[in-house]
């Protein structure tokens, strides 16, 4: 939403404003988006107004809105709407039976699943609706399928029903929309990469703070404040909010299977939701479906399965806390790893295959971002140790999948020989598996991955003197192999990284223009899916390119915001790599330059004053 908003706001040639009405119906997941907004000024360059009645004004969202500069305003009250008064007893037994239906999918519900809930024609549906609304039914229809009850006649009907009727219900529902559709299964368009754009050094606006504040960086790092934001107040009435379903939704799956008392299937479903969500960058939902399974899970009765579920859980959750951003106050590395000690803890000695080995390939995951020796020496152990146990229980290609993990560590810890082995026998071996199954996606994902760790070792290995180019053409072939198999996936995630990486490389071959296409690529997916160490990357990557191309003002912006991102995620790695970024950057200054000398010098600051908090460590040696 803000960077449609930000978007608006630059394209457009008249001034917009963003409202936000009947804010005191809003969830609180809802309440939480804004104030994390509210609380970041500036990241969002549209003025922002929201309203709320007399009686549901939110005194705690007042005082952030006064607290960043904002006005409070009371907007003149109008006419309060009449009472409905609807006596839905009266109704036909066939019409009730279609309105309590609707009531329980929720106050806003869909024609189609109503009708396929009574397993009636939409039409007919429809046509009892009508009688309904005949019969002065509040009912809200914008002519999409989409009706909605008021919240308070949406309960009524619910309560009137027998609970087994409305327990049937909820678990029919619920089984409806976890059921993978026709659309579900259909090949992933290949369209996935989205328009090249140049990046934008000069509006770094959601993280880097002003030139003159000189302060080492908080926990989070403080903003100018922009007195853009009014709260106001009304009385009038709202039109509620409506929007398309998806064929296979697990979130309200989950909620239907909670509904209908099936506990386990729920949390499952909400941990489902919540891969779903983190795979298309809505990290803020994804952890609260987390949030909504963890105490489901914690009634499940059988102990093994609540331990396994529960370790799941926490694997999610570290996963959201690993690739998301760092604004919220638990998603940084460290708090990921955390979490993945949590899932851990929660299982006995006897853990299943899979969850070994995605235990083990979290946490190196993880670690290879911090970037210390003893977080990647231990994250390696328990690849090794991971893999060993595999093997043994005869689970050789869960086994075969911790190779990459292992490489990726070894590249980071200067041992590019032994990554370059590793990644060898990966891509024989999947290669030959993936002859035996095409369309198998965990086959194509470990080959892509394979493919993009080779690209990446010319990064990580000094080439034999006078072959330098010999090697950079070679890991740009494995990159574009890469491409093609992240394309065939539709993994945009992953393209977004890889096109850093194909940046870097094309750097390296003095190919300036190539590479800021592909860091504009890579930053466009990055910041649509909120993905903070990637864009820190491509951000450090942008530096770098300015630094060579002569345009030191705006490499200091764009280092800025590598920094920012780099100590909101905690991590000290990308601290050292933009140190190395600053020394190049600062031996590029012209004499006499010194307001750009005094820029530099407080970017030094900031970098200095978030490795106090981080740590301090050297860049690898390569």
């Amino acid at each position: 939403m803000v960077e449609a908003g930000n978007r608006l706001a630059r394209e457009s040639a008249d001034a917009s404003v963003l409202i936000f009405r009947a804010l005191d119906q809003a969830d609180a997941a809802t309440v939480r988006g804004l104030t994390d907004i509210l609380q970041h000024p500036g990241w969002l360059a549209l003025p922002l107004v929201l309203e709320v009645t007399a009686e549901g004004a939110q005194p705690e969202l007042e005082e952030v809105v006064r607290s960043v500069g904002g006005a409070v305003v009371e907007a003149p009250a109008g006419e309060q709407p009449p009472a409905v008064a609807w006596d839905w007893r009266s109704l036909p037994s066939d019409v009730l039976q279609v309105l309590r239906a609707g009531a329980a999918v929720g106050p806003v519900f869909e024609v189609d699943i109503v009708a396929h809930l009574l397993g009636l024609p939409p039409l007919l549906v429809l046509d009892r609706l009508q009688l309904a609304a005949d019969a002065g039914a509040p009912l809200v229809d914008r002519g999409e399928g989409r009706l909605s009850l008021p919240s308070k006649f949406a309960a009524a009907l619910r309560e009137s029903m027998l609970p087994s009727l409305l327990h049937a219900w909820h678990a029919r529902l619920a089984e409806s929309l976890a059921a993978p559709t026709a659309r579900d299964t259909e090949p992933s368009p290949r369209g996935v990469e989205p328009p090249a754009s140049a990046w934008e050094p000069a509006r770094p606006q959601a993280r880097t703070r002003a030139a003159s504040d000189t302060r080492p960086p908080p926990r989070v790092p403080r903003h100018q404040v922009a007195p853009d934001t009014v709260m106001c107040t009304s009385v009038g009435p709202v039109a509620g909010s409506t929007g398309s379903a998806l064929p296979r939704d697990e979130a309200r799956a989950a909620a239907h299977f909670e509904e209908a008392g099936q506990t386990e299937a729920a949390g499952e479903r909400y941990l489902a939701a919540a891969r779903r969500l983190g795979d298309q960058g809505d990290i803020r939902r994804a952890r609260e479906m987390v949030e909504r399974a963890l105490p489901l899970i914690q009634r499940i009765v059988s102990r093994p399965v609540r331990a396994e579920s529960s370790a799941r859980a926490h694997l999610t959750l570290a996963r959201l806390q690993w690739q998301g951003s760092g604004r919220s106050q638990d998603s940084s590395l460290q708090d990921a790893l955390e979490s993945v000690q949590a899932a851990r803890a929660a299982l006995s000695d006897e853990v299943p295959a899979a969850l070994l080995a995605d235990l083990a390939a979290t946490r190196a995951g993880v670690c290879y971002d911090v970037g210390d020796e003893p977080s990647l020496r231990a994250a390696l152990a328990e690849l090794v140790d991971a893999s060993q146990a595999l093997l043994a229980a005869g689970e050789t290609v869960e086994a075969a999948r911790l190779l990459n993990d292992q490489a990726a560590i070894h590249l980071r810890l200067d041992d590019p020989m032994q990554a370059v082995t590793l990644l060898n026998r990966s891509r024989e071996l999947f290669e030959r598996l993936r002859q035996q199954n095409p369309s198998e996606p965990m086959l194509v994902e470990e080959l892509a991955e394979t493919h993009h760790l080779l690209a990446r070792v010319p990064l990580h290995a000094l080439s034999q003197r006078g072959r330098e180019a010999e090697g950079i053409d070679m890991a740009l072939d494995h990159a574009q192999a890469a491409e093609r198999l992240l394309s065939e996936l539709s993994n945009v995630r992953g393209l977004g990284r890889l096109w850093e990486t194909m940046a870097r490389l094309q750097l390296a071959r003095g190919d300036v223009q190539a590479a800021a296409g592909l860091l504009g690529r890579a930053a466009d997916v990055q910041k649509r899916l909120g993905d903070a160490i990637g864009l820190a990357r491509s951000a450090a990557g942008y530096a770098d390119l300015l630094v060579s191309a002569g345009r030191p003002e705006e490499a200091v912006s764009a280092l800025a915001e590598s920094i920012a991102l780099n100590y909101e995620k905690g991590s000290p790695l990308g601290l050292a790599f933009n140190r190395s970024s600053l020394t190049r950057l600062r031996a590029t200054l012209a004499p006499g330059a010194e307001a750009l000398r005094e820029s530099v010098r407080r970017l030094e600051e900031e970098l200095s004053g978030a490795e106090q908090v981080l740590g301090r460590m050297p860049v690898p040696p390569a």
